[in-house]
């Protein structure tokens, strides 16, 4: 009887140790679990921050292209375009011309 009663008082520490491994096996993955659920939230919240921040960038560039650059660089082009035309309007193009096309394609002296 001693070595049954031993097998036997063997075989329930045994269980009971079995048991609470694995007990502590199912509370540490809840606990891992929670801890990966909060860490994911966490990281939503931070990431969903970074979006609103990367947005609200996004609309100020939009906003300062759309009001300032754009028309200050066609208020530039506008002038430029406009200089130019003064300054060949002014130039007398058509007489310059002419006299060139006399003097190097039809070889007319210059008359003065």
């Amino acid at each position: 009887m001693p070595k049954i009663t031993t097998l036997i008082g063997g075989l329930v520490v045994v269980s009971a140790i079995t048991y609470k491994y694995r007990e502590d096996i199912k509370k540490e993955t809840r606990s891992l679990q929670q801890q990966g659920s909060s860490s994911m939230d966490a990281m939503d919240a931070e990431l969903e921050k970074e979006i609103d921040s990367v947005q609200y960038s996004l609309q100020n560039s939009h906003k300062y292209i759309k009001q300032r650059l754009i028309p200050s660089v066609k208020a530039t082009w506008n002038e430029q375009v406009t200089n130019t035309t003064h300054g060949m309007i002014e130039s007398d193009i058509p007489s310059r011309v002419g006299h060139l096309w006399n003097k190097y394609v039809v070889g007319q002296p210059d008359r003065q």
